[in-house]
């Protein structure tokens, strides 16, 4: 009792313990109305849309209350690349001191939707300022003791379980890669009503051509050449492929493909500003103010670019930023597609300096892919459970699922076995196959469990049953074990012996 005194005291109500909230929640224990501690507003039981709070106190009794889901648990902190999602849904939305607000306001809610987040309890680590105090992200807002309690609008963010027409973004690369083009689209908040980026292989040679046919867009960065011939015949059909050069990949600098905007690529070195120059009016500049771009410096070393000739322009491409005779942007058109070329390591470049109109730059590359008239269908979620989901929708093209992806998930349309995606901050996506995204559809999604998880598993069983052995009959055990020893060590003995 003197430990919920103190709380009280101190006002970290928060800090509630799981012993103390069946005053809340337990009818012959309840002394207190639900309210007390949670706004009437606020939803106990809506699985398709997370809490966010920076409190662990509230983290550790909020399922003792609620089904529905918080971002953060109390205990088996995320590890790997899952950490680091979280690290920079923190870094977005603490009330961030950058001085542009647009920019703030664009990452932190691109994370926000990212995750599902549809409430936020902000009495730790407040969100920015630009959030809070705009009526149409945060619809409801409330205080219950030391507790401030928000609603986020759903304009500005998608449920866990979201079938959607948004455009699938295959991104070809390496992990480190893909982080920075996710780091990169946060800047300009392209959300999951707007496309859904794909983590895809590293090397153009592992891709499908019939897997390509779903794709709105392609990206290259960090990638390993191949044979180029599915992603010709992918633009060919009328895709859009984005490739940003990362590093001197000298395999194909020369001899390039004529999806290439140039005959051959050079290599620049370089410290400090570029004199860019807008060298057409293309949509791809719409709102960039090239002068604001920052300079190549980056901890002392030079900066490695690269650049076409105007010489070296094919027929069919258009340069679009120049110095001089160098082009580090331009667009090839091939057949009914587009390629969209950059010789300035834009992701990178972007994220490290934060540079607002060198977002803009490279989220207009996705336009052409993004129908931003399209509307999310409707559908109804059957089945909600942790490792079995059933949705049916129709006139849908994919079913993103904001839960971490394994590959113990399984995913069918209609009954056939389709392929689960790693998408977004390594969440789930089912893709529609073409043929059925105009029909009434059933998509379920399974944990199955994969090598890892059932191997663990059985190592587990099989330690009791030696356990139980062991203790129940010693002797024999003993006697089994030395017998089993003298089999499995005698190979090795032989072969000592013989050397």
């Amino acid at each position: 009792m003197e430990l919920q005194i103190h709380f009280f005291r101190q006002g970290h109500f928060g800090q509630l313990t799981p012993s103390n909230i069946i005053d809340y929640i337990v009818p012959e224990y309840q002394k207190h109305p639900i309210d007390d501690i949670v706004p009437a507003w606020m939803p106990l039981d809506n699985q398709n849309y997370r809490l966010d709070t920076s409190d662990s106190g509230i983290v550790h009794w909020w399922n003792y209350i609620a089904i529905t889901p918080s971002v953060r648990g109390y205990s088996s902190h995320p590890t790997g690349s899952r950490r680091d999602w979280q690290y920079l849904l923190q870094l977005a939305t603490r009330d961030p001191k950058e001085s542009n607000q647009l920019l703030v306001k664009n990452k932190a809610l691109f994370y926000i939707d990212q995750f599902g987040i549809g409430y936020r309890e902000n009495s730790i680590a407040s969100y920015p300022k630009v959030l809070l105090s705009d009526p149409k992200i945060m619809t409801e807002g409330e205080s219950r003791r030391d507790l401030a309690w928000y609603k986020i609008s759903e304009d500005y963010t998608s449920p866990i379980v979201f079938p959607n027409n948004s455009a699938p973004v295959l991104v070809i690369g390496d992990n480190e890669g893909y982080k920075t083009i996710i780091r990169t689209i946060s800047m300009q908040n392209l959300n999951t009503r707007l496309l859904i980026p794909i983590n895809g292989p590293t090397k153009i040679d592992d891709l499908s051509l019939s897997d390509l046919r779903i794709y709105k867009a392609v990206v290259l960065y960090r990638f390993t050449s191949g044979s180029w011939t599915k992603l010709e015949r992918y633009v060919e059909n009328g895709g859009l492929l984005i490739i940003n050069a990362a590093e001197d990949n000298n395999d194909f600098k020369t001899n390039l493909p004529n999806i290439f905007p140039f005959n051959k690529i050079n290599v620049a070195t370089i410290k400090g500003r570029l004199n860019l120059e807008k060298k057409s009016d293309s949509e791809l500049l719409n709102n960039v103010n090239l002068n604001n771009f920052s300079p190549y410096l980056y901890n002392g070393p030079d900066w490695k670019i690269e650049y076409g000739n105007i010489a070296d322009l094919r027929k069919s491409a258009t340069a679009i930023i120049t110095e001089k005779n160098k082009v580090f942007l331009a667009e090839n058109k091939v057949g009914k597609g587009r390629v969209i070329w950059s010789g300035l390591n834009m992701p990178y470049h972007t994220v490290i300096n934060e540079n607002y109109d060198e977002s803009v730059l490279f989220a207009n590359f996705f336009k052409r892919a993004i129908d931003a008239k399209s509307l999310d269908p409707n559908y109804t979620i059957t089945k909600f459970e942790p490792t079995d989901i059933s949705v049916e929708t129709k006139n849908t093209t994919g079913i993103l699922y904001k839960e971490n992806y394994h590959s113990g998930w399984q995913a069918s349309v209609n009954g056939k076995a389709v392929k689960a995606l790693v998408a977004g901050l390594d969440f789930i996506y089912v893709p529609v196959p073409l043929n059925l995204q105009s029909q009434h559809i059933k998509v379920e999604l399974s944990f199955k469990g994969g090598f890892d998880t059932w191997g663990t598993f059985f190592l587990t069983v099989i330690s009791i049953i030696i356990n139980v052995f062991y203790l129940v009959t010693p002797k024999y055990f003993a006697k089994t074990f030395k017998y089993l020893f003298r089999i499995f060590t005698k190979p090795f003995g032989n072969w000592l012996y013989s050397e």
